[in-house]
């Protein structure tokens, strides 16, 4: 039988580190009393009283302690995840779904028909993903060769590689372009930059490859699995994940070293379990615009025409990426439709 509304509890994770008016838009649009609570991750670089004005909201948020200073790129977005899902099981609220949301993020469904969506989802999990053997060769490049097959750090502002290729090991340094529409990897020869990087990658060696992890009771070989970082997901497999992490610790500091672990980190664990592999739909449930930039398109007036259609896309509940004041009347539109409710 179907759960009424307030019977049916979602927990939301949110990671900001800006935009904090946004993030209390984003709140008061997702908050159904007694239904939902919200796990807010504010980024340790940010003064925590920025939030202050959350409050008045509901009582159900809850600010992370162990705060993260998040760095594009690296484990810490990963680290401000496990630190949130650590915060939300040790709190008395028996939450049916889990969703991982962005502070840029907005609902584009209201939240009967979000929590509709997720009572008739009968604990499936959802995510997108993709291996080695089912994506294009440029993504098995990007993630299978490059992010996890190097070692990868950031050193100041930059991100460094090493990388081996016919047994020679060559150091690299990513380059953004100009028009910032672009990044490669290109060789470096700056001799200080090759001393320090030579002394931050000691002991690192090929070929790189995932550790054995325990499943189970089992040690099993881990296949790697990529996608989004956007996931929602029941109860079961996000206490999954955090027992799982700390079983194998080995696995969180092999991701140390791999560039945008995020977006292989929880696919990667998720897809090596027998039971939750098989209920995985492959869908981050979040509308994204990445074809003007290598950089998610941060939705204003240019989108006004395209978000009807997208409000009206079943399998579409959120949408990234907004800003205050560039999206507000998209924001607003966004709003009259959910009044509406014309879908």
């Amino acid at each position: 039988m179907r759960k009424q509304m307030k019977e049916f509890k979602i927990a939301y994770i949110i990671l900001a580190h800006n935009q904090p008016n946004l993030l209390k838009r984003l709140i008061s649009q997702l908050n159904v009393e007694g239904s939902t609570i919200f796990i807010v991750h504010w980024d340790r670089k940010k003064k925590i009283k920025e939030l202050e004005s959350l409050k008045c909201i509901t009582s159900n948020i809850y600010l992370v302690e162990e705060r993260v200073d998040g760095v594009w790129g690296g484990i810490s977005l990963v680290k401000a995840t496990l630190n949130a899902i650590k915060e939300m099981l040790r709190l008395e609220f028996s939450f049916d779904y889990a969703v991982l949301l962005s502070g840029q993020d907005y609902p584009v469904k209201d939240n009967q028909f979000i929590f509709d969506f997720f009572q008739y989802s009968e604990g499936n999990l959802y995510m997108e993903i993709f291996n080695q053997f089912n994506c294009t060769k440029e993504w098995q490049k990007i993630v299978f060769s490059d992010r996890l097959g190097c070692y990868n750090l950031i050193l100041e502002t930059d991100w460094y590689r090493l990388r081996e290729d016919k047994q020679r090991e060559s150091l690299e340094k990513r380059v953004i372009s100009k028009q910032g529409d672009n990044s490669q990897w290109k060789l470096i020869f700056d001799d200080d930059i090759v001393r320090r990087l030579k002394h931050k990658f000691r002991g690192c060696s090929f070929p790189r490859q995932l550790p054995p992890a325990t499943i189970e009771g089992k040690e099993t070989k881990l296949i790697a699995w990529g996608g989004s970082q956007w996931w929602a997901l029941p109860y079961d497999a996000v206490n999954y994940i955090d027992n799982f992490v700390k079983e194998n610790p080995q696995y969180y500091d092999f991701h140390k070293f791999t560039f945008i672990p995020d977006e292989i980190f929880f696919q990667t664990i998720i897809m090596n379990h027998p039971e939750f592999s098989r209920r995985v739909i492959n869908h981050r449930l979040k509308y994204l615009d990445w074809s003007r930039d290598i950089k998610p398109m941060v939705f204003n007036d240019e989108y006004l025409d395209y978000f009807t259609p997208i409000c009206l896309n079943p399998f579409f509940l959120f949408a990234r990426k907004f800003e205050t004041e560039t999206s507000n009347n998209i924001l607003n539109q966004i709003d009259t439709l959910l009044n509406n409710e014309k879908y």
